[in-house]
């Protein structure tokens, strides 16, 4: 298939997403008061799901809210002393006793200082904490869940899930204990004080208080809303931002930087425009709730001047009452101006959820953990398709003994990928079973089964790092094995021409090697798990016929230890194997030796005469 028809591919592909999400939006619209009721007890189910996070950290919650008290109390309490020095001490004369109120409040600011920094501290370490356990909790469900989900799941997405919504729901976490573990303690620090001092002003702010929630009911479905939307162009931003990254060689030998470069803008402009609207939203809220709140604290301020007036009450008493009364209004006030965070985190929190709740797991819990594999392969009548209607592979029936070279050939779309795919695991068949050494997958923990398997793609998948720390891949062997790995591999050579040798930084995805260098070290990094089963991918698409030749001869001199599966259009690669499995529309039409097949002058014929007069790019671009 050329280039242009991929990015041609591409661009449909993206289109029918756009589409589909506007689909998806007209939809919501649609339906938004149904949704909006789903997300009432959204909101709650999404706290109570955070709060589990929380569990392993309940001792240093317990003592954060303590040192959050102990912090308050004294500077809560300093209208208390404002009120007996005006309405006491002044009046009795008594100085002695206006120093020792002096001197109590710098004890008592001293005493917030201290365990405000102590609150700080511990309420940082358990929102780090939280943040960091839900990201493990996010990475190891994508690891369990299946190959298919990933295959469908757009990488900017679920990085924006990991990063944008995790970082966001942290600044919620942070927000709980500065500001609504505020709210809390200062309402119940108020209504104490009054209800011990004057009963009679906390019954009449009980009553008028409700009245604070007015502007959140009329604003609650705006708001969750457009929080909604947001979350859906940031992941849409992402999205692109991913693929830009992931095209950037494309657009810039196309020339088409312009092109890359207005579909990011647009994306940005649609941010920009989405989130004008939710800022004007919440500003609005935010102006209705505060002159709402304002007026009700004047209303509040023009009853107890008349207490005063009419001498019901003293200055000082005014000053306490309207301290705490203040205290009362303007903290639920807050916590209603709080309702556009909680929905911005219950949006992160759904988001996440996502993954965390995701059915369409690999399930490995309680199967059994083998000691080794011999590499011996069954297919019994495997049917598997990704829509059961339209199945890629039909009532394959095959065995692969140990030790054996299987070459798979035939048309791209005929699924051979897809019948590497199922000896790994990664997909479930939907009829027919898999047998490995004669033990049905299903029964298998693959995650062990896969550290006896080695896996060579066609485009080669390095990491940022050393050229050891790709070859190792975390797996704990001597310098000389890693050595060997290379030597069969034939990186070894051109490993010691870098500068810093094994040590030497490739960069991001190996970008500082050539294509040939990048696979031969996959290739090395194969070879060094000693599998028992190796799977190459066209591994040897990118090497030049010499490296070919040594490596397959590497391959070779392995035979008989470990059971080989390759997928190769080169004629060189396939010729020596002992088995050909010639794939045609999801079934195999063809089983033999390179001879048995040319002497039957059926599809794997045609593919060799195909390549010998075209040659193997050509023939490529043909049965694409």
């Amino acid at each position: 298939m050329a280039r242009d028809d991929y990015r041609d591919r591409d661009r449909d592909r993206n289109r029918d997403r756009e589409r589909g999400r506007d689909r998806d939006r007209d939809r919501d619209r649609s339906d938004g008061k149904r949704r909006t009721n789903y997300e009432n007890r959204g909101i709650f189910r999404n706290f109570l799901s955070y709060m589990e996070y929380f569990r392993n950290y309940k001792l240093k919650v317990f003592w954060t809210i303590i040192f959050y008290i102990i912090a308050y109390v004294p500077v809560a309490s300093f209208s208390i002393i404002v009120k007996l020095v005006v309405d006491t001490y002044i009046p009795a004369g008594d100085i002695t006793k206006i120093y020792f109120a002096m001197i109590l409040i710098v004890i008592f600011g001293l005493i917030n200082i201290s365990y405000w920094m102590a609150f700080g501290a511990s309420r940082t370490d358990i929102i780090k904490n939280v943040s960091r356990d839900m990201r493990n909790n996010i990475v190891t469900k994508l690891q369990i869940l299946s190959l298919q989900y990933h295959s469908v799941a757009e990488t900017g997405r679920l990085y924006s899930k990991i990063m944008v919504d995790v970082n966001k729901i942290e600044f919620f976490g942070d927000a709980l204990f500065n500001s609504v573990l505020a709210v809390i303690v200062a309402l119940l620090y108020s209504v104490i004080v009054l209800a011990l001092v004057n009963p009679k002003i906390l019954l009449v702010l009980l009553l008028i208080v409700p009245v604070v929630f007015i502007t959140q009911r009329l604003f609650k479905n705006m708001l969750e809303r457009q929080q909604h939307l947001g979350r859906m162009v940031n992941e849409d931003l992402s999205f692109s931002v991913a693929t830009f990254l992931q095209t950037a060689f494309l657009s810039r030998v196309h020339g088409e930087e312009d092109f890359e470069k207005r579909k990011i803008d647009e994306k940005n402009r649609n941010i920009v425009s989405r989130y004008r609207n939710i800022v004007f939203r919440t500003a609005l809220f935010g102006a209705s709730n505060s002159v709402l709140t304002q007026l009700l604290q004047f209303g509040l301020l023009i009853m107890l001047a008349l207490a005063v007036i009419n001498k019901q009450i003293l200055i000082g008493e005014l000053f306490l009452f309207q301290q705490f009364a203040g205290n009362i209004i303007g903290n639920v006030s807050a916590i209603v101006n709080q309702y556009n965070m909680f929905l911005e985190f219950s949006e992160s929190m759904s988001s996440i959820n996502e993954i965390l709740t995701a059915p369409d797991i690999e399930y490995n819990e309680g199967k059994k953990k083998i000691a080794s594999l011999k590499g011996d392969i069954f297919f019994e009548d495997v049917t598997f398709g990704f829509d059961p209607t339209r199945p890629v592979l039909k009532h394959i029936t095959v065995r692969i003994s140990k030790g054996e070279t299987v070459a798979l050939v035939g048309a791209s779309g005929g699924g051979k990928t897809t019948f590497a795919n199922l000896i790994l695991g990664l997909y479930r068949p939907l009829d027919g079973m898999i047998y490995l050494d004669g033990m049905p997958i299903d029964e298998l923990d693959m995650r062990i089964v896969r550290q006896f398997v080695g896996v060579v793609t066609q485009d080669p998948i390095l990491f940022t790092g050393s050229v050891e720390d790709n070859i190792r891949h975390a797996r704990k062997a001597s310098a000389a094995d890693m050595i060997a790995a290379a030597q069969k591999a034939n990186a070894h050579e051109f490993i010691e021409k870098l500068q810093e040798k094994y040590a030497t930084i490739i960069g991001e995805r190996g970008v500082t090697l050539s294509g040939g260098q990048r696979q031969r070290i996959a290739i090395a990094r194969a070879l060094m798990r000693d599998p028992a089963i190796l799977i190459l991918d066209e591994a040897t698409s990118a090497l030049d016929s010499e490296s070919e030749q040594q490596i397959q001869k590497a391959i070779e001199s392995m035979l008989g230890n470990q059971t080989t599966v390759i997928i190769a259009h080169r004629l060189s690669t396939i010729m020596n194997a002992d088995k050909i499995l010639v794939f045609k529309e999801g079934q195999i039409v063809e089983t033999g030796t390179h001879a048995e097949l040319i002497e039957k002058k059926g599809e794997y014929a045609k593919l060799v005469d195909l390549q010998l007069n075209l040659g193997v790019e050509q023939m490529k671009q043909a049965i694409s």
